[in-house]
């Protein structure tokens, strides 16, 4: 599905018209603005699995900018999320974290895991429904002028979340779904 699509499907569950592009009326304009903020928080919700990934990293400097720890490492530049840190054995390790993707760490290369910025395009079924949900939540009260349907749009998209978040976990045990993070990392 395309952001269009996504936000479409929304409004008509809302009882409103689909829309086809972010332009075309003022609740269009609305999706266009609201989608973007919606899709990032759901992409970092948790660290589904179709958007996690593992990755080395090599120190890029020395310059610590008044930090402790004495290498700089730049996140990957489709990077969403921060999830763990290791070493190079797999052991977690202290950082800090510096300005805009820069991490700070003793070991002179690391393994990040972390979500993924991805396109629309590539997402499973159940990841554009879970977006569908995410954003009756957020055009409800501009469609519908209800704080009740808003609330109720809000609760399903957060029982759809457990939902998807409980089927994840039961699928990838292994890979301790939903710890936490110590970050809410930003693009």
């Amino acid at each position: 599905m395309t952001p269009e699509q996504i936000c479409s499907a929304a409004l008509i569950d809302l009882g409103g018209q689909p829309i086809t592009t972010f332009t075309q009326s003022t609740i269009a304009i609305t999706a266009g603005t609201l989608y973007p903020l919606e899709r990032a928080k759901v992409m970092r919700a948790k660290p589904w699995t179709f958007l996690r990934l593992v990755a080395k990293s090599n120190k890029t400097g020395t310059e610590t900018e008044g930090f402790t720890l004495p290498n700089r490492f730049f996140f990957p530049a489709n990077f969403i999320r921060l999830w763990e840190v290791t070493d190079m054995s797999n052991c977690r390790i202290e950082y800090e974290l510096g300005s805009a993707g820069i991490l700070y760490a003793r070991p002179e290369s690391i393994m990040l895991t972390y979500s993924h910025d991805l396109a629309e395009e590539f997402w499973p079924d159940w990841f554009n429904e879970l977006m569908v949900a995410a954003m009756k939540g957020r055009l409800a009260y501009a469609q519908t002028n209800s704080r009740t349907m808003t609330a109720q749009c809000k609760e399903e998209y957060e029982y759809a979340l457990r939902t998807y978040a409980g089927i994840e976990a039961t699928e990838h045990e292994a890979e301790e779904f939903g710890r936490s993070s110590d970050w809410l990392g930003v693009r």
